[in-house]
């Protein structure tokens, strides 16, 4: 009984405030790290990353001697608005996961659907191969074929049932999101100067978590009944195109500099341009829009 009432009171305040945090999530993000900029001597909007505003003391990237980074002037006011954002970001996910269900009781296929998107999902961010944390070449290739089997296994969902294909993914998206503020709360623990590499493994990894929650927000919307609540408004129709502004800037800032130079059109912006316009659409765009749109539902 104590545990049944400790459930309905996560439940009752996830509900309550869900909406609410992710748009107290926003405004904190957008004040903070603007601020950060202002205080921050002579900082290059287009030409610099969000890194530097939380940076605490002068490092170089190991990998390239010449790319200094010196402290910044105010490293706590950047740092601690990812953490206070990433607090309120926690609940919102699975406050819209569960929001957006339609239908009855979740059956068995529903739950192995949430089950296999949500562990694959994050085997595939946490052990890909990267410079801080490095796991063998079979078993990267593994993960990503169960990864691939993840998208297969949407598609037949779909096919045989649509309703249990959304609403599976959606819980997903409930789980997923909760991972959202850890690691945005690591970006700001684990800066430049502590661990170059750490900082990189951590911010990489929000960024796949951000561009895989949109991806399967997208899908799961899309694929929809056109008479659920969130599709009486063509206004869902914005959700395709923030989504892939966020899922092609987190894939330029995933490919590096090298790459984005030979991409035509792409390259007339640096990274960091792209590490903002990705970090604001998402933010803003869960915060300002799916967020009312979800407590009118």
């Amino acid at each position: 009984m104590a545990h049944e009432n400790v459930v309905r009171t996560n439940d009752d305040f996830v509900q309550r405030y869900g909406a609410k945090s992710m748009l107290i999530a926003a405004i904190v993000f957008l004040l903070g790290t603007f601020t950060a900029m202002i205080l921050y001597d002579n900082y290059g909007f287009l030409n610099q990353f969000f890194s530097d505003l939380g940076n605490r003391g002068d490092t170089f990237n190991p990998e390239i001697p010449s790319d200094i980074r010196p402290k910044s002037t105010y490293p706590e006011i950047f740092n601690m608005t990812l953490w206070v954002s990433a607090v309120f970001i926690i609940p919102f996910f699975p406050y819209a996961g569960r929001k957006m269900q339609i239908g009855g009781e979740p059956t068995r296929g529903r739950r192995f659907l949430t089950a296999y998107i949500s562990v694959v999902t994050t085997l595939f961010i946490v052990f890909r191969i990267n410079e801080w944390f490095q796991v063998p070449d079979i078993v990267a290739t593994g993960i990503g074929f169960l990864l691939l089997g993840g998208f297969i296994l949407i598609a037949v969902f779909g096919f045989m049932n649509r309703e249990e294909m959304v609403n599976g993914l959606f819980s997903a998206i409930g789980i997923l999101g909760l991972q959202v503020g850890p690691w945005l709360a690591m970006v700001g623990v684990l800066d430049l100067k502590t661990s170059w590499y750490g900082h990189v493994y951590v911010a990489i990894n929000l960024y796949f978590v951000i561009a895989f929650l949109s991806l399967y927000w997208l899908i799961a919307v899309s694929a929809a009944p056109s008479d659920h609540p969130y599709k009486r408004s063509l206004l869902w129709l914005l959700d395709v195109l923030f989504v892939i502004v966020i899922i092609t800037c987190v894939y330029i800032n995933v490919i590096g500099e090298l790459a984005l130079a030979e991409l035509p059109v792409f390259n007339l912006l640096k990274m960091p341009a792209y590490q903002k316009i990705m970090a604001y659409s998402f933010i803003s765009y869960f915060g300002f829009v799916v967020s009312r749109r979800l407590k009118a539902i």
